[in-house]
C-alpha cells in the first residue's frame, strides 16, 4: 500500500532552536542581499529572478522556496526604482499587494499558518519581479532580452529533462528517488515511493495504475483495486510512462511553465532584432528623452539636440549632448552584431527546445492551447483592421465549433464520461455546495483538506480518499481567502489578460500615421497598418498567448493566478509588457 499523502509543515519539523536558527539567518541573508542589491543594475536583478525560478532550490519550508524568498529580499530596490509609476501598472500592482494583505489577514481564520505564508510571499515575489521587470522594460529595453537569455541555460536543461524522462521513463524514477529530487522538486516528492514506480512502470501493464483494468472506470477508480478506500494516497502523475515533468511532479504544470517559457522566448527574439546596434541608437534613463517601444527598439529623434539636466532646464549644447548620448548608449548595453547573434541563438533554443518539452510532458491540453491560442491571437490581430468582418467570422467560428462539439457528443457520449473531468466536476460541486455557508471568508488556509476528508465519500463514493485541491484558481482562491481573495484574483488576471488584447491592435496600427488625402478638407491622420506578421505583432501576440494559457490551463488545474513557483518571474515579466503602453499609445495617454 502506498503511503499516506501529508501536508510537510516547517515548525511541526523542526525543534525551537532550529527554528531560530534557521530563521536567523534567513534574516541575515535577506537583509545582505537587500542592501546590495542597490548596487546592481536591474536587467541583472530580473535575470537573477528568472534563473532562480527554474532553479527553485526548495529546502525547510515547503513550498516556500529558496527562489520565492531571495525574490522577496529584492522588493526594497524593486520598489524604489519604480516609485514613480503611474496608470495601469500602478493599478495592477496595488491590487496585487492588497491581494497579500488580504491573504495575511485570511490567517485569522486559518488552519495552516505555512500555507497562509506561502501564498503571501508568493504575491510578493509576483509583485517583486513584476516591479524590476517593468523597471527594465520602460528605462532599459535592451535589459529584458538579455535577462531572458540569462535564464534560457537554466530552462534549456529543465527542458531536456524532460524529454529524456518521456524516453527513459525509468530514469526519471531514479530521479525521484534520489536526494538530488528533494532540493529542485516540490516537497511532495518525499512521498513518492518505490513501489509507486514499480507499479506504474508494470511492463505487461495488467497491475499498472494507468491500465484500464479497474471498476468504476476513471483515474479514482484505477485506484479501487490498489488501496484500502479509507486510506489517503497519493500518485504523481509523472510516473505515468506516457508522461513526463522533469523536475515537476505533474506533467500538466510542466506543460504550463514550457508553454509560458515558449512564449517569453518568441517575445525575446523580436525584441533582440528591434533593439538597434549602438551606431544607430542609445538609450539613457533621465537624460536622453528616446521614444522607445515596449519590444526593445527605441529612437533619439531630436536627442541630439535635447538633453534633461534633471532641474527642469534644457541643455542644447550639442558637445555635451553628444557625450550623453555616448554614455546612454553604453550604459543601455545596445546590441553589437556578435552580441545580437548570441542573443537570438539562446532565446532561439529556448524556444524550441521549450516546444518539444511540452510535447514530451505528454499533456493533451496543451497540445490544444499550443495551436488553439495562437490562432486566437491571430484573429485578434486580423480583428484590429476589419472589426466587422472579425465579428461576423468569430461568430461563424463559434456556432461550427458548437455544431461540431454537439455532433461529436451525439455520436460519442461516452466522452462526458472523461474520467479526469468527472473528477473535477465532482470537486467543483463541492466547492459550490459549500459557498453559501461561508461565502465571505472561504474555508482559510489548510482547511479545505479536512472539509474534502469529509464530504468525499457523499461525491466519490467507493473511492480511496483523496486529497486534492478545487482544481480551478478562482475556486482556490475563494477557499484559500473567501471572497475578497476571489475578486482580487479574478482582477489581477484578467486586467493585464484585456491589456495584451490591446496592445495586439495597437502593434497592427502601428507607431506612425499617413496624412489624409491630399485635397481633403479633413486634416486628421489615418493609422498606418503593420503587417499581420510584423515583428511587434508577433512580439504582442506572444505575451497575449502566454497570459491566456496561465488563465485557461489553470481553469481546470492546481496551478494558481501566476501559474506555480517556476512560472512566477516570466508571468510578471509578461504582466510588464502587456501594461507597458506603446509608443502610439503613449503619446495618446492611453494605460
Amino acid at each position: 500500500m502506498l503511503r499516506q499523502q501529508t501536508d510537510p509543515s516547517f515548525l511541526d519539523s523542526h525543534s525551537t532552536v532550529q527554528i531560530v536558527l534557521i530563521l536567523g539567518a534567513v534574516a541575515i541573508g535577506a537583509i545582505v542581499i537587500a542592501t546590495l542589491a542597490f548596487k546592481v543594475r536591474t536587467r541583472w536583478l530580473l535575470a537573477a529572478t528568472l534563473v532562480a525560478g527554474v532553479v527553485q532550490l526548495f529546502g525547510p519550508f515547503g513550498f516556500t522556496s529558496g527562489a520565492l524568498l531571495l525574490t522577496c529580499t529584492l522588493l526594497p530596490v524593486a520598489f524604489w526604482r519604480t516609485r514613480a509609476i503611474r496608470g495601469a501598472a500602478f493599478v495592477w500592482g496595488i491590487l496585487l499587494g492588497a491581494l497579500a494583505i488580504w491573504q495575511a489577514v485570511a490567517v485569522l481564520w486559518s488552519e495552516k499558518l505555512g500555507s497562509a505564508g506561502y501564498a503571501v510571499i508568493f504575491s510578493l515575489a509576483l509583485l517583486t519581479v513584476f516591479l524590476l521587470a517593468l523597471d527594465v522594460v520602460r528605462h532599459d529595453p535592451a535589459g529584458a532580452p538579455v535577462a531572458v537569455a540569462v535564464g534560457s541555460p537554466a530552462v534549456i536543461v529543465s527542458g531536456l529533462l524532460v524529454v529524456l524522462f518521456r524516453l527513459f521513463p525509468r530514469l526519471e524514477g531514479s530521479y525521484l528517488l534520489s536526494p538530488v529530487a528533494h532540493l529542485f522538486s516540490e516537497p511532495d516528492v518525499i512521498l513518492v515511493s518505490q513501489s509507486e514506480i514499480d507499479i506504474a512502470l508494470d511492463p505487461i501493464r495488467s497491475l499498472g495504475i494507468f491500465a484500464s483494468v479497474a471498476s468504476p472506470s476513471g483515474s479514482t477508480g484505477y485506484l479501487q483495486g490498489l488501496f484500502i478506500t479509507d486510506d489517503l494516497t497519493n500518485f504523481q502523475n509523472v510516473l505515468d510512462p506516457s508522461k513526463a515533468g522533469g523536475v515537476f511532479l505533474n506533467g500538466n504544470t510542466a506543460s504550463l511553465f514550457f508553454g509560458v517559457a515558449s512564449c517569453v522566448a518568441v517575445w525575446a527574439v523580436v525584441a533582440s532584432l528591434r533593439v538597434a546596434l549602438p551606431a544607430q541608437t542609445g538609450f539613457g534613463r533621465g537624460e536622453l528623452r528616446a521614444s522607445v517601444t515596449v519590444s526593445g527598439s527605441g529612437s533619439l529623434a531630436g536627442a541630439e539636440r535635447v538633453r534633461d539636466t534633471g532641474s527642469g532646464r534644457v541643455d542644447t549644447d550639442p558637445v555635451r549632448v553628444s557625450a550623453v548620448r555616448g554614455s546612454a548608449i553604453a550604459r543601455a548595453g545596445a546590441f553589437s552584431p556578435r552580441a545580437r547573434h548570441l542573443l537570438l541563438a539562446a532565446h532561439g533554443a529556448m524556444a524550441i527546445v521549450s516546444v518539444a518539452a511540452l510535447v514530451a510532458t505528454g499533456s493533451k491540453t496543451a497540445l490544444v492551447l499550443l495551436v488553439g491560442l495562437p490562432i486566437v491571437a491571430l484573429y485578434i490581430g486580423w480583428t484590429a483592421r476589419r472589426p466587422l468582418a472579425g465579428a461576423i467570422v468569430g461568430v461563424v467560428a463559434v456556432l461550427v465549433a458548437a455544431a461540431g462539439v454537439t455532433a461529436v457528443l451525439i455520436k460519442r457520449p461516452d466522452l462526458l464520461e472523461s474520467s479526469t473531468l468527472n473528477d473535477r466536476v465532482g470537486l467543483w460541486r463541492m466547492v459550490a455546495a459549500s459557498f453559501p455557508e461561508r461565502w465571505f471568508t472561504g474555508f482559510g488556509f489548510g482547511n479545505w483538506r479536512f472539509h474534502i476528508v469529509e464530504e468525499w465519500p457523499f461525491y466519490f463514493p467507493g473511492v480511496a480518499t483523496q486529497v486534492w485541491p478545487p482544481h480551478n484558481i478562482f475556486l482556490q482562491a475563494w477557499t484559500d481567502a473567501g471572497i475578497m481573495s476571489l475578486v482580487l484574483v479574478v482582477a489581477v488576471m484578467l486586467m493585464p489578460l484585456g491589456a495584451a488584447i490591446r496592445r495586439i491592435g495597437e502593434a497592427r496600427r502601428g507607431p506612425e500615421s499617413v496624412p489624409a488625402r491630399r485635397g481633403s478638407a479633413n486634416h486628421s491622420s489615418a493609422p498606418k497598418w503593420s503587417p499581420l506578421f510584423g515583428s511587434e505583432a508577433i512580439a504582442r501576440a506572444a505575451i497575449f498567448v502566454a497570459l491566456a494559457w496561465i488563465l485557461l490551463h489553470g481553469m481546470a488545474d492546481t496551478t494558481n493566478y501566476a501559474g506555480d513557483n517556476h512560472t512566477l518571474p516570466f508571468a510578471a515579466l509578461l504582466t510588464a509588457l502587456a501594461l507597458t503602453r506603446t509608443r502610439r499609445s503613449a503619446s495618446k495617454g492611453l494605460a
